[in-house]
């Protein structure tokens, strides 16, 4: 494999780690809880 194809290999790998979406975790869950929750509405 050349140092190119090396690269483009890498950059197609990052490409579709950057594509996928994380679950939500409780910590993203209970910061936006407590955002509502102090927000002046």
């Amino acid at each position: 494999m050349t140092a190119a194809q090396a690269d483009l290999a890498g950059a197609r790998s990052e490409f579709t780690r950057l594509r996928t979406i994380d679950t939500p975790r409780v910590e993203d869950g209970a910061a936006i809880w407590r955002i509502a929750r102090d927000s002046e509405v």
